[in-house]
């Protein structure tokens, strides 16, 4: 999806609002009815605008950190059996192994299945590097 189109749907309710806003004013107060309407569509208009401006760069269609740690090798900082520390791209992060095996500090693992901020390991033998 675009970045207009998400910009658009994130400002339907802003919308909506100056709707009812000239919509109330024109059932109960109908002689303003053109000063606020010119008013509050500027007003509107210069919102979205720097609304727009502030939230174009979170809009964007990459994602800013990639947290998709399934595959990914990393080594164990301390032995997991039930719980350890693992370091997997510079980042220390919560683990337990696979089956409940041990693996000792310094072993090098892979990511199965991540919960949240916990990772699932296993022991990685042998691989080789190309």
């Amino acid at each position: 999806m675009s970045k207009l189109k998400k910009f658009i749907i994130i400002s339907l309710d802003d919308i909506a609002i100056l709707l009812g806003i000239l919509i109330l004013v024109y059932l109960f107060a109908i002689d303003y009815f053109m000063i606020v309407a010119i008013v509050a569509c500027i007003g509107l208009t210069t919102f979205l605008i720097a609304k727009y401006i502030l939230l174009a760069p979170v809009l964007d269609e990459t994602p800013r950190t990639n947290y998709d740690l399934v595959g990914k090798i990393g080594t164990a900082l301390t032995d997991i059996k039930e719980e350890g520390i693992v370091l997997i791209m510079n980042e220390r992060w919560k683990a337990k192994s696979k089956n409940e095996q041990l693996i000792p500090a310094g072993t090098r693992v892979k990511v199965i299945r991540r919960y949240g901020l916990f990772l699932v390991v296993e022991a990685v033998e042998n691989q080789s590097t190309f």
